[in-house]
């Protein structure tokens, strides 16, 4: 059928997708109280606020660590090889360091976001919160390191 396993992925991946999302919102009205899905939909509405840190940023490191990275794949590549490669792990070091402070100016906007949405009615859902938002910190990293592999046609 020309059905190789990126495309067998892609097809699994993509119909989980559209069975998911019905199979939670069931869940959801099955398993939780009117309160719990309440802080369910909270949670949601607050962790948009950790994918609004990245605004287009990691698309912009995708492009130019695989700028750089062209230059290491051509064959002509002798005496600039020092410099281009300090470029690069310049680029990748600036990346890394900006990121780390992004994610935790990300973490304190989540707690106190959080401490003012949740902690006043019940601690106990405040301090799944907290490690909700660090959760989305470790994503936020792990999302870094997928473009910058993207950009080393490493994917």
């Amino acid at each position: 059928m020309g059905i190789d396993k990126a495309i067998l992925f892609t097809i699994f991946f993509q119909t989980w997708n559209i069975i998911k999302m019905p199979l939670s919102t069931i869940m959801l009205i099955k398993f939780l109280t009117p309160d719990e899905q309440g802080y369910w939909y909270l949670f949601l509405s607050l962790g948009v606020l950790a994918t609004m840190v990245d605004a287009g940023f990691l698309n912009i490191v995708t492009q130019f660590v695989s700028y750089e990275n062209a230059f290491f794949n051509s064959s002509n590549v002798k005496l600039e090889d020092k410099l281009k490669s300090e470029k690069l792990l310049s680029l990748l070091k600036f990346c890394f360091k900006f990121y780390i402070f992004i994610i935790c100016l990300a973490i304190l906007v989540l707690i106190t976001t959080g401490y003012f949405f949740i902690n006043k009615n019940n601690s106990q859902y405040f301090i799944i919160w907290c490690f909700y938002s660090l959760g989305s910190a470790l994503l936020l990293f792990s999302s870094l390191c997928g473009a910058i592999i993207q950009g080393f046609n490493e994917v």
